[in-house]
């Protein structure tokens, strides 16, 4: 029994609480870039690059004695979610009995509700299989604290550009270490908030960190404290099912993998397959059941897993049968996760770039021209497959490389960093600078392709603003590519790099772009966009998903 074998694994321990007066959790999740695989990791089996980031988003789950103006009751949860950044405080009451929770008031927040909800309902179905009884541990401080969320992003998820310039501070990332930890989101003149993403992934790693804080204190997962390979399964699959529910559609799902796992090659789960954990009712045990569930990639159920998944009136509403619906689930998790590092020297610099782009439209438009034109996109799409996979194999074959002989790999990286691209195709005597032109041909292409399906669409995923931005970067010495990162738009470029030296010199080009842009025009009059390197790094090794912090946020930010 395959679930009850996972239920065993996660249920080691529990015989070692710790008192819940006294236990914090801190969870943070990293943010993304995907270097290669827009549009296409969003059908099985083309794959994605997504490299994850040294920025991250924290979750702190402890409680806290109860205030007046918080509601209490004897036997219901009074959960306070507090986001200093965005200025607000979501107050939200979970009853163990119906297992659902409620927003209480008019201020409240559809997407971290349908995220705690989910989430609750999962824990106490779980600790009714596990053999204890949630509502019996909330009887036991429910009436006297109540369950306070902390959420804190990384500076680097929300575009800093305009408080830079209110400081009157270069767009630099030595600039931005200097704002405060966890900087409130400015407002305009209205007072209304104004949000502006710059790419990092911030909905995935906000639910990420937030399930897996939750389950970290109600002690259904211990990350960081056991081998946890078995606890970032059960943290991810219910992450992406979370996740897919807060948003009302399920995606590729990469954004969360590489939330929970770090940076990888990633081939999506069967969209399909768990459509009945969309539905507006559904069962917790529907949820529970589909988490625990094992198989390729994560896991394929067995008989009995998928039985007890499906929901005979949700399958005759959607005129599946139970054997098609058993068919899909035996499908479901059948993603594919390889973790991988960046090959040593090689580091990603993201750039905020002033802009501002809506994905999802842009993949409806992408996907709509992908039917009208089957014949022509099929043609692009393909090509594109066969790119990002040879960008994969380059990759890891760069870090075969590095493991067999080192000191000749940092040398050859070191020479590459100091010229630029063009001059790596003449070192035909060094197997390391020969990849590493490959490489950047192979990025090219890619670029290429996805302007060329962009132009096609009808969808500006590489605008011409953004194009000479990229061509711009990619001639300075040490850059091996650039690009738009995941959909494209005009919110973000990136760039890796083989040095520190490197990276510096495509910030100070980045820093100064709108100034040289109408400077060499002589147009005044000319909107050109900003650009701000961030502080995040992807290189050195960096691979890390989610990590458990023992000590608070406040001193890993």
């Amino acid at each position: 029994m395959v679930v009850t074998k996972a239920l065993a694994y996660l249920s080691k321990g529990n015989d070692q609480h710790q008192d819940p007066l006294g236990r914090i959790s801190c969870i943070s999740a990293p943010g993304k870039v995907l270097v290669a695989g827009g549009y296409l990791v969003l059908e099985h089996p083309n794959l994605g690059i997504s490299v994850a980031t040294s920025s991250r988003f924290y979750t702190t789950v402890q409680l806290k004695p109860l205030r007046t103006d918080v509601p209490s009751s004897k036997s219901n949860l009074t959960l306070v979610v507090e986001s200093p950044q965005f200025y607000t405080t979501y107050t939200y009451i979970y009853n163990p009995a119906t297992n659902k929770v409620t927003g209480v008031g008019k201020n409240g927040n559809p997407f971290v509700e349908k995220c705690i909800d989910l989430t609750m309902a999962f824990i106490k179905e779980f600790k009714t299989k596990d053999g204890s009884d949630l509502q019996t541990l909330l009887k036991t401080f429910s009436h006297s604290h109540y369950l306070s969320i902390v959420l804190q992003a990384n500076n680097d998820f929300y575009s800093q550009i305009k408080e830079l310039k209110r400081r009157k501070l270069p767009l630099l990332s030595s600039s931005l270490l200097t704002l405060p930890k966890f900087i409130p989101c400015p407002k305009d003149a209205s007072g209304d908030v104004e949000i502006a993403k710059t790419g990092l992934g911030s909905s995935a790693a906000l639910t990420t960190s937030l399930v897996s804080s939750l389950l970290q204190w109600f002690e259904v997962t211990r990350v960081g404290l056991r081998p946890d390979l078995e606890d970032r399964r059960v943290v991810h699959n219910l992450a992406q099912l979370v996740h897919a529910n807060a948003q009302g559609k399920i995606g590729s799902g990469f954004d969360v993998a590489a939330a929970v796992y770090g940076t990888q090659m990633y081939r999506r789960f069967s969209s399909y397959a768990f459509e009945a954990c969309l539905d507006e009712n559904v069962p917790p045990e529907v949820i529970y059941s589909a988490v625990m569930s094992e198989g390729v990639g994560a896991a394929i159920p067995t008989t009995a897993s998928v039985n007890a998944l499906l929901d005979l009136s949700m399958m005759a509403e959607k005129k599946k049968s139970p054997e098609q619906a058993m068919r899909m689930m035996k499908t479901g998790w059948s993603q594919t996760i390889r973790p991988f590092s960046l090959p040593y020297g090689m580091d990603v610099v993201l750039g905020d770039v002033c802009g501002g782009s809506s994905s999802t439209s842009m993949a409806r438009q992408v996907l709509k021209w992908r039917r009208e034109k089957p014949n022509q996109a099929e043609k692009i799409w393909d090509a594109l497959s066969a790119t990002n996979t040879d960008i994969f194999d380059t990759l890891e074959a760069l870090n075969a490389q590095y493991r067999r002989d080192p000191l000749v790999f940092n040398a050859d990286v070191k020479w590459a960093s100091q010229h630029i691209a063009t001059a790596w195709a003449d070192r035909t005597d060094s197997v390391t600078v020969s990849m590493l032109w490959k490489l950047r041909g192979y990025f090219e292409t890619s670029r290429r392709l996805l302007k060329k399906m962009g132009d096609s669409a009808g969808v500006g995923i590489e605008p011409a603003e953004q194009t000479r931005l990229c061509d711009a970067t990619a001639l300075l010495p040490g850059v091996v590519a650039a690009g738009v990162p995941g959909a494209g738009g005009v919110d973000a470029i990136f760039a890796i790099t083989l040095s520190d030296e490197v990276r510096n010199g495509v910030e100070q080009m980045w820093s100064k772009w709108d100034t040289l842009q109408i400077s060499s025009s002589g147009n005044n009059n000319e909107v050109v966009p900003s650009v701000c390197p961030l502080t995040l790094s992807a290189g050195k090794g960096l691979r890390a998903g989610i990590v458990a912090h023992f000590n608070g946020s406040e001193n890993y930010a």
